[in-house]
């Protein structure tokens, strides 16, 4: 069985450096969860605490941070756009 693990692994590590990683794992019965978005909450809400924090050890972090917020928050809702329209582009 790990001889299977790894030879798997092996697969997929191939086949993102191929660029073809979806088809390998959607033909291997690979499906998204709803517990990710969970997760990726998560780790979203952590790297802002993080981020936050780093933002307050001194002035030029600060000023750096807020241009860092800033932006992402300008271009939040263009990624969204754009990233659906790759993503319906490439479903067909």
């Amino acid at each position: 069985m790990r001889t299977e693990i790894v030879a798997g692994k092996r697969a997929v590590m191939e086949a993102v450096r191929a660029g073809g990683a979806d088809e390998v794992l959607v033909a291997r019965g690979t499906r998204g969860s709803p517990a990710m978005r969970d997760v990726v909450a998560a780790a979203r809400k952590e790297a802002t605490d993080v981020s936050a924090e780093l933002g307050a050890r001194s002035d030029k972090a600060r000023r750096v941070h807020a241009s860092y917020t800033a932006f992402r928050e300008r271009t939040a809702p263009w990624s969204r756009i754009s990233l659906r329209a790759v993503l319906e582009a490439r479903e067909g």
